[in-house]
């Protein structure tokens, strides 16, 4: 029989249930199994599997987290330094606007510094409007409290994977224990499993982004997978 697995959190307490997936819910039969009625080894098995599970999904958050705080950062750091370099082109040109009429009138040469002092002023001014519109980009969008968030949610992913692998630990290393080791990893389980659903990447990431980032990923994997296989073909012929 085909069996999957599922967590139940109708109670403090999550309980697996063995589920049939042929099962009819208007069948006489009832093919569900609390964790009273598992053996030990199933129990360990349903709740690596799970464990699995959530750590692969909370991998494929953190790569899309990744990606996003990459394009924040990113646009963060080019409108920050593009403020920094007009900023210093505003100063140079009036340090420039005083060399050069000092320069004419020192030298007498037959052009008019009022248009010159004209002209560089409104080149400043245009620099400082577009640094202004810039800088008011940065404020409007948040750039700021967008890594933030993102920088959190990713500690917070990382946190709670840690503590997913350290119950892997637990039920791999403690053999032959009481039923009541198993029941407080299912508990902890339970606990990661909210904090896990609490953290809602799509606040953060739009459709489009995911598809794109979806891709990406994707791609990625794929490249890994042909460096690993290509890696592993020099090695047999090495080998052989």
């Amino acid at each position: 029989m085909n069996i999957d697995t599922q967590i139940n959190r109708s109670s403090n307490r999550a309980d697996i249930v063995i589920v049939d997936p042929n099962h009819s819910p208007n069948s006489s039969s009832n093919d569900n199994r609390t964790i009273d009625e598992l053996s030990d080894h199933e129990m360990r098995a349903k709740l690596k599997h799970h464990i699995n599970k959530k750590t692969d999904k909370i991998s494929d958050k953190l790569q899309y987290i990744s990606l996003k705080f990459d394009i924040v950062k990113n646009k963060f750091n080019n409108y920050s330094l593009t403020i920094l370099v007009v900023s210093a082109l505003i100063t140079l040109s009036d340090a420039l606007k005083l060399l050069i009429i000092q320069f004419i009138g020192k030298n007498n040469i037959n052009i008019e510094p009022n248009d010159i002092d004209f002209t560089l002023n409104i080149l400043s001014l245009l620099m400082g409007t577009y640094m202004t519109v810039i800088a008011s980009i940065i404020r409007f969008q948040n750039y700021r409290e967008k890594m933030e968030k993102l920088k959190e949610m990713q500690d917070k992913l990382i946190r709670v994977k840690a503590l997913y692998n350290r119950e892997l630990a637990v039920l791999r290393l403690n053999k032959n224990e009481e039923k009541t080791l198993v029941e407080d990893v299912q508990d902890k389980l339970s606990e990661y499993d909210s904090i896990i659903d609490e953290i809602n990447i799509i606040s953060e990431i739009t459709n489009a982004e995911m598809i794109l980032f979806s891709k990406k990923i994707s791609e990625f994997k794929l490249e890994i997978t042909t460096i690993k296989n290509d890696e592993n073909d020099k090695l047999r012929n090495i080998l052989s």
